[in-house]
């Protein structure tokens, strides 16, 4: 974070084991050149797209198209009151806008490829949205959609959206264990066949 910036992130490596550790390692290096450089310039001097031609670059040359990676990227501008972000194949977060006592989801796609496939890929187009007192940011990764019960039924989109938008207008911290706590519930206990990272947060 910067002065009035906030950076968002969120990533998943394809795979498991040792070479999407790996992967994974060579990608935060990268990021923390972003963070570096913001430091010294005392402001975020990347945009999204920018950031993810980087990242690619540094993907491709440690799996050679082997593994790659789905990334999101957000810079929230609490000034400006926006936020710019670029997906690239990620599973798209939600910005929860109020209306009244009620939030709605508005999905955060920009239609991009995984960073890693190609070293010259396109990257996918930059979003600017504006924002509102109290809207909530929420993103994930798929290993919480995906996640099954002992009878082998995925916890899925549907369940994960019912959830987040009861517990929404109690903020960020609540949707984050309403989420966990009814995922718990529906998987009694079967083991994960992926990782599951979500985050959630309440701008104001």
């Amino acid at each position: 974070r910067q002065s009035n910036q906030a950076c968002i992130m969120i990533a998943d490596a394809t795979g498991h084991g040792l070479p999407s550790a790996l992967l994974t390692a060579s990608a935060r290096s990268c990021l923390s050149i972003f963070q570096k450089q913001s430091d010294e310039a005392g402001r975020i001097p990347f945009t999204p797209q920018a950031m993810m031609s980087y990242l690619n670059y540094a993907i491709f040359d440690a799996a050679h198209g082997h593994i790659m990676m789905t990334f999101f990227v957000c810079i929230i501008d609490l000034e400006k009151k926006s936020l710019t972000y670029a997906n690239a194949g990620h599973n798209p977060p939600w910005l929860l806008k109020k209306d009244g006592d009620t939030y709605f989801p508005h999905s955060l796609n920009s239609g991009g490829m995984r960073l890693g496939e190609t070293l010259d890929m396109e990257m996918p187009p930059e979003v600017n949205l504006a924002l509102n007192s109290n809207d909530i940011l929420f993103l994930y990764t798929d290993g919480l959609i995906e996640g099954k019960n002992p009878t082998g039924e995925f916890y899925g989109k549907k369940s994960v959206r019912k959830v987040v938008l009861e517990a929404a207008p109690q903020g960020g911290e609540a949707v984050v264990k309403a989420v966990l706590e009814d995922y718990k519930q529906f998987s009694q206990g079967h083991p994960l066949e992926d990782d599951i990272t979500l985050v959630a947060t309440r701008l104001i």
